[in-house]
């Protein structure tokens, strides 16, 4: 080895060591750093079309309140008439398809074209909301990301991720992803269009 790699490795025990004594010291949630950890191994070892797919039963029976309720996540940022506008969706047992894109900025047409590209259309909210009910450390890992438009037009969209431990979702109106919410980390929440 050379002794640019030892150098690296040394670095990379001394950090090692440094996190250990954190989580040993209660400065850091065990699980936390786990989480972080996993999220720079599937950002950096995933091929360009990577996906992840869950399969999810989904109870539309529920209210957009008790559905984000279910999902156990501590924070709830939603915009006013944003449970109006959620469509419920169709099926009981759904696939859901998760991708991500090599950018921070995609307006819709393009969006649209990426779930087409993929034979996807975007998962409803309701079945979104079940992925983050059943495997309640997803959006630790895969900040994740459906939209829809309303009767009126207007494009909304449901996001799961974590800020720190605390998960979160996020209900707003979105003229494009050029508004901030479009990150790095972002999977986006897909399923086949019927092909029948």
């Amino acid at each position: 080895m050379s002794n640019d790699n030892n150098a690296v490795l040394a670095r990379l025990w001394k950090l090692w060591a440094m996190v250990c004594k954190m989580i040993m010291d209660g400065k850091r949630d065990a699980k936390m750093v786990a989480d972080y950890l996993q999220r720079i191994v599937d950002n950096t070892m995933r091929p360009p079309m990577a996906m992840v797919l869950r399969i999810v039963t989904v109870d539309r029976t529920r209210s957009p309140t008790q559905t984000l309720k279910a999902t156990g996540c501590g924070r709830k940022y939603v915009v006013k008439g944003a449970f109006t506008a959620m469509p419920r969706g169709e099926g009981e047992v759904v696939g859901v398809i998760f991708f991500r894109l090599d950018t921070h900025r995609i307006d819709l047409s393009e969006l649209a074209k990426a779930y087409a590209l993929r034979g996807l259309k975007p998962a409803d909210p309701y079945t979104l909301a079940a992925v983050n009910e059943a495997d309640q450390s997803f959006s630790a890992i895969h900040k994740n990301t459906t939209y829809w438009q309303d009767s009126e037009g207007v494009t909304w969209m449901m996001s799961f991720g974590c800020i720190g431990p605390k998960r979160y979702v996020l209900v707003t109106q979105s003229a494009s992803f050029n508004d901030g919410f479009l990150d790095e980390y972002e999977w986006f929440a897909g399923v086949q269009i019927d092909q029948r």
